[in-house]
C-alpha cells in the first residue's frame, strides 16, 4: 500500500471514501476510549453476527490495536462469504 506524506495509508482512505466499511474489532471499552471517525464497533467476539451489521457486498476495512484480532476477524469474515476484507 502507498503511504501518504502524513504516514496514513492513502489507499485505505480512498477505499473508505469509496464506500468501504470501517470496522473496529476491539472491545466496546476500547472503542469508546478512541475510535476512528465513522468506524463501526464489531468486537471480535461478535464477528459471527457480522451479517446483521455489515453489507457483504461492500469492502470491509478492519482494525484493532495490534493487528491480531483484525486478522482473526478477516479469516472469519472470509469464511462467511465476505469477499473483500
Amino acid at each position: 500500500m502507498n503511504q501518504g506524506r502524513d504516514g496514513r495509508c492513502t489507499e485505505l482512505r480512498q477505499a473508505y471514501a469509496g464506500g468501504a466499511q470501517l470496522v473496529d474489532v476491539r472491545t466496546r471499552r476500547e472503542y469508546v476510549t478512541g475510535a476512528l471517525a465513522g468506524a463501526i464497533n464489531l468486537p471480535l467476539q461478535q464477528v459471527a453476527a457480522a451479517h446483521e451489521v455489515l453489507d457483504p457486498e461492500r469492502p470491509v476495512l478492519l482494525y484493532c490495536h495490534s493487528g491480531i484480532r483484525s486478522e482473526q476477524a478477516r479469516i472469519t469474515l472470509a469464511a462467511m462469504g465476505f469477499e473483500t476484507v
